[in-house]
């Protein structure tokens, strides 16, 4: 029984004003060839005021954005191993480069606003070059 309060406190927390959407069901299915690079494709919706943007692979955040109407947005890669692969388009795209098998799975964009949270899905599948030519 004990544990049950944790999960209603939580839910009491969030409060009628916060609502989270998922704004694609169906991930987005993104192919990448080894060695080469990728574009993750973000669409942010009109008349939202996203506040910031994390991008996770298999659950993990690897890049967090924070936005500001006063300064330039605030990118930080939350994986070290990846660091030098990881970079953000001027539309908050997720590119990779040197493309890696390990970098195959789930990825998930999570966009926030002053009063919800939007989810968009993507599986990215690798592939490796054929170099005979047949």
């Amino acid at each position: 029984m004990m544990w049950l309060f944790p999960s209603v406190a939580l839910v009491f927390c969030l409060g009628p004003g916060n609502t989270v959407s998922q704004t694609s069901s169906t991930p987005l299915m993104v192919a990448g060839v080894l060695g080469e690079a990728v574009t993750l494709p973000l669409q942010l919706s009109a008349g939202w005021e996203t506040e910031y943007i994390t991008w996770l692979h298999n659950g993990t955040s690897v890049i967090f954005i924070q936005l500001s109407e006063l300064r330039r947005p605030q990118v930080i890669v939350m994986d070290p191993r990846r660091k030098d692969r990881l970079q953000v388009t001027q539309s908050y795209s997720l590119q990779l480069s040197n493309l890696m098998m390990a970098d195959m799975g789930t990825y998930r964009v999570q966009m926030g606003t002053k009063t919800s949270i939007l989810f968009s899905d993507y599986t990215l599948r690798i592939f490796s070059e054929s170099r005979s030519g047949i």
